[in-house]
């Protein structure tokens, strides 16, 4: 067991020496946590939005009610007012913002040509949805796979071609080597991907008891 996790340690020293694998940790981690950060003011940016909402409809409704005298028709009063439709987004939202990119995070709906405004925001600008956002998911789905590719693709190849594969299989037998490289990945890979979800959770207030917000 001591030697085991002795070549493990050994594998992690090796990986983590690389100029490659260390810059390429630093430039993931910096993706994840800004991409954390950000998705965190996203929702900031919409809670604010909808609050916003309610206060210019509390404005309005002052207005017209003040304008209008109480013997007017309510369908008139209601021609003009226009009601707040938030779209609220859960706490970890910021972790993958989908469609919220190109649509609006509050709608202010009017009683003239309803159906209209409830999908009038799904015409999004089809440059931006293409171009998508830098949230955690873009990280995981795109920006990993390749990080993977990049530690694994040379795992016996690099032994070999450094001349070390014969020496190191003295300690242990090709398949428990092939394991204990793997494990090696898998905590890196762990790692980059534990930390932007920490500040991620972090910054949406996600507690240890599983209650979001």
């Amino acid at each position: 067991m001591k030697a085991r996790l002795r070549l493990l340690r050994l594998d992690m020293l090796r990986l983590t020496r690389s100029t490659g694998v260390a810059v390429a940790v630093v430039l993931l981690l910096a993706i994840g946590v800004y991409a954390a950060w950000r998705g965190a003011r996203n929702i900031e940016a919409a809670e604010s939005s909808a609050v916003a909402a309610e206060t210019a409809y509390g404005d309005q409704l002052a207005y017209l009610l003040s304008t209008y005298p109480p013997a007017t028709e309510a369908g008139e009063v209601l021609y003009y007012l226009a009601f707040p439709a938030p779209q609220p987004s859960l706490p970890l939202a910021g972790l993958a913002r989908g469609r919220t990119e190109v649509e609006t995070a509050s709608l202010r709906i009017r009683l003239l040509a309803l159906e209209g405004q409830l999908y009038e925001h799904e015409t999004v600008n089809p440059r931006l949805a293409a171009a998508g956002d830098l949230d955690l998911a873009f990280l995981l789905i795109a920006l990993l796979p390749l990080f993977i590719i990049a530690l694994t693709y040379d795992l016996v190849s690099s032994e070999r071609e450094g001349g070390t594969w014969n020496l190191i299989r003295l300690f242990a037998r090709p398949r428990r080597l092939l394991a204990l490289k793997l494990a090696s990945r898998v905590c890196l890979v762990g790692a980059v991907v534990a930390v932007p979800v920490a500040v991620a959770a972090s910054l949406a207030g996600f507690s240890l008891d599983g209650r979001a917000g």
